[in-house]
């Protein structure tokens, strides 16, 4: 199985991050880093530091198309590599810009009274660390496609605490050019569904 990695660093007006791209074999991963993120007192869910940055799948030449396997995520020290708990994960977010995926793909207007778009591809949080696509399915975007990444922090038991940590991020993906059979499509979408609380019927009020 032939093995290699690509090393780009990615300039942001308030840090830099090493970008990595390892590939096995047909399966590549982007790994990644959030900013660090300082946690120095208590910080409830949804109230930690956050952080966003933006991310493509490019390294040299022209944009190739590629196919969205899988997400993950550690939480771990300002070194990048000691894993730590995952208690102070709040949540990472993965979204993509879907008028402009629409655009690269050249897909028809969609009708939002029957299908709900979302930018939202994927969310990670405690307990739910890593997510990967049925076999045979995948989310097809050009490697030159932006995505954007946010994470956050959170701290329930340690008042004192004093320290720095990241996010370290891994997206499986493979290029279209290495799939030895096609997959199936995937886009994010939004399901709505209304739990009767009380008597009655909302949707028929006269029931």
């Amino acid at each position: 199985l032939a093995m290699a990695s690509v090393c780009i660093i990615v300039g942001e007006a308030r840090s830099q991050t090493t970008r990595q791209i390892r590939h096995e074999g047909g399966l590549r991963t982007l790994e990644t880093y959030s900013p660090l993120l300082k946690i120095d007192r208590i910080y409830k869910s949804m109230e930690g530091p956050i952080e966003s940055r933006i991310v493509n799948f490019q390294d040299k030449g022209n944009p190739l198309l590629i196919w969205i396997l899988g997400y993950r995520v550690d939480i771990v020290s300002a070194d990048g590599q000691t894993v730590l708990s995952q208690e102070f994960m709040c949540h990472s977010n993965l979204d993509l810009d879907t008028e402009a995926h629409r655009r690269i793909f050249q897909r028809q207007e969609i009708d939002e009274t029957v299908v709900t778009p979302l930018t939202r591809v994927a969310t990670l949080s405690q307990g739910q660390l890593s997510m990967s696509l049925p076999e045979g399915f995948g989310i097809p975007v050009m490697s030159s496609e932006d995505l954007v990444i946010a994470t956050q922090v959170l701290n329930l038991n340690h008042p004192e605490m004093d320290t720095s940590v990241r996010h370290k991020l891994y997206l499986d993906f493979i290029l279209d050019k290495d799939l030895k059979t096609p997959l199936r499509p995937l886009f994010p979408t939004a399901a709505q569904v209304a739990a009767l609380v009380e008597h009655g019927d909302v949707y028929r009020p006269n029931l």
